[in-house]
């Protein structure tokens, strides 16, 4: 079995972020200018994030997660860290909801690829969430040759 690759339409769709550290951060700013309607729920938020939030469509919550966040995501991002977050998580999600375990690879059935997004087109590469490490440097590798192609 593999990974099926497709890209999503998320626009106005309800996406819900568990965590508010430096991984939370980083895949709200991925999503956000795809117009999702993103709420992002944890009991404390990283610095950075509640500055660059500021003036965005998007919700914060402080509070722990709880079965009433999630219950109406398209797309649920897992990326707390707390083993609670995860177990309420793996207890409360509909089978039809798309999720994302930034903080726990067992869990969920999406993962976020490194993109390449120029006018023209969109280059997605996925190790599957195994080594996001390899993603980045084949994204990079991708970026570099990139210039090369503009004649085409």
């Amino acid at each position: 079995m593999y990974d099926f690759p497709v890209f999503l339409s998320l626009s106005d769709m309800p996406v819900v972020i568990i965590g508010g550290g430096k991984i939370a951060f980083r895949k709200a700013v991925k999503l956000e200018p795809s117009g999702a309607d993103i709420t992002v729920v944890a009991p404390e938020f990283h610095a950075d994030f509640e500055q660059w939030a500021l003036g965005k469509k998007i919700r914060m919550i402080k509070d722990k997660a709880r079965p009433e966040h999630i219950s109406g995501a398209f797309l649920i991002i897992s990326a707390s860290g707390s083993r609670e977050a995860i177990n309420m998580l793996k207890a409360h999600h509909s089978p039809n909801q798309l999720i994302n375990g930034a903080d726990d690879k067992t869990f969920g059935n999406t993962a976020f690829p490194a993109v390449i997004k120029e006018k023209e087109f969109q280059i997605a590469v996925s190790t599957g969430g195994r080594s996001p490490r390899l993603a980045k440097a084949i994204k990079n590798y991708l970026h570099s040759i990139k210039k090369q192609l503009r004649h085409l």
